[in-house]
């Protein structure tokens, strides 16, 4: 039976112009990561930076835009339609006292109200065509995998 093994990207420039950028925490994460696992038969990865930034130090990966995130800019700005970009974010919760939690408490909230499918076409990709875009990535690449290959 093949094995699939999935792992979440390292830590993203939280408040960088970039967010999709590792920070240099994400970069070592990835380093050890790649020294910790084993090189599996296939390596995947999304298409943005800091999935492509975490697989490199395995070494070459192919790329399917399948396994992508959702666009959080785009789910929090149909929740609060000021919060429609990196710089918008950071000047809304630069005064609070921890500015980290004020984005995680709206994030939160955002992130519930995609999911409730209440509001489908408030979005470029509603969860429920977030989860059949991944669902479909993960059946192509089982598709791929021989029997005991690793991916």
């Amino acid at each position: 039976m093949a094995r699939v093994h999935l792992i979440r990207h390292g830590q993203a420039s939280f408040g960088a112009d970039n967010y999709d950028a590792l920070s240099a925490k994400g970069h070592d994460q990835a380093s050890h990561l790649a020294k910790a696992v084993s090189l599996p038969d296939q390596l995947v990865s999304g298409t943005m930076q800091r999935h492509r930034e975490t697989a490199a130090p395995f070494g070459p990966a192919n790329t399917d835009a399948g396994w992508n995130e959702f666009d959080y800019l785009d789910v929090l700005a149909a929740y609060r339609p000021e919060l429609n970009n990196p710089a918008a974010l950071r000047a809304a919760f630069a005064d609070a006292p921890n500015p980290k939690q004020a984005f995680q408490d709206v994030y939160d909230k955002a992130t519930t109200r995609w999911a409730d499918g209440a509001h489908d076409g408030d979005y470029v990709e509603s969860r429920s065509a977030f989860r059949k875009r991944v669902r479909g990535a993960m059946t192509t690449l089982v598709a791929e995998l021989g029997k005991g290959d690793t991916a």
